[in-house]
């Protein structure tokens, strides 16, 4: 199958899926809201969560350009185990 065929059929999956994400972050911040405000912990996890973000967008605007696309994604696994990681760390700071 040609990638843009691959990426086509799963983008839909994968917006859905960070929707989600999304979505059941925001009601677990608000049972917990001036705690996690305040938190480094889960400033970091936003931040990373934002950039596995721009490198997905990255990934999107340069993948006609050549560019290896096992840089983008190591970078995504990476990203996204150090979200949970600081994600599970969260209760235990």
């Amino acid at each position: 199958m040609p990638i843009d065929d691959l990426l086509r059929a799963l983008r839909p999956i994968a917006l859905g899926g960070f929707g989600v994400l999304a979505a059941s972050g925001a009601v677990l911040f608000a049972a917990d809201a001036p705690a996690l405000a305040t938190s480094w912990l889960f400033r970091a996890k936003l931040a990373l969560v934002v950039l596995a973000a721009a490198n997905a967008a990255a990934f999107e605007l340069l993948k006609t350009r050549r560019v290896p696309t096992a840089v983008f994604a190591a970078a995504s696994l990476g990203l996204w185990i150090a979200v949970a990681v600081a994600g599970r760390m969260i209760a235990y700071v």
